[in-house]
């Protein structure tokens, strides 16, 4: 389980830092050729790791260029 976990951390952390190209190769390594991701408008329904890279991640990372992934999530009381 722990290994996942690490799979998926080095993956988010990769969608905000790594350039076009070394994003698409993240996307073809971490999901399946013929994933499908269901979303509502803008994106709609995608298909394959082009179009994912596209229309989610490239998208997502250019209207979040100044955002910075957190790992700590506090959900109310005192931190």
């Amino acid at each position: 389980m722990q290994s996942t976990k690490l799979i998926i951390h080095d993956f988010l952390n990769g969608l905000l830092q790594l350039g076009d190209a070394a994003l698409q190769r993240r996307c073809d390594q971490g999901l399946h050729p013929d994933c499908h991701f269901y979303m509502s408008r803008p994106c709609g329904s995608l298909q394959g790791t082009d179009a994912i890279a596209k229309g989610v991640f490239k998208s997502l990372r250019a209207a979040l260029q100044h955002a910075h992934r957190r790992d700590e999530i506090f959900i109310a009381g005192s931190n």
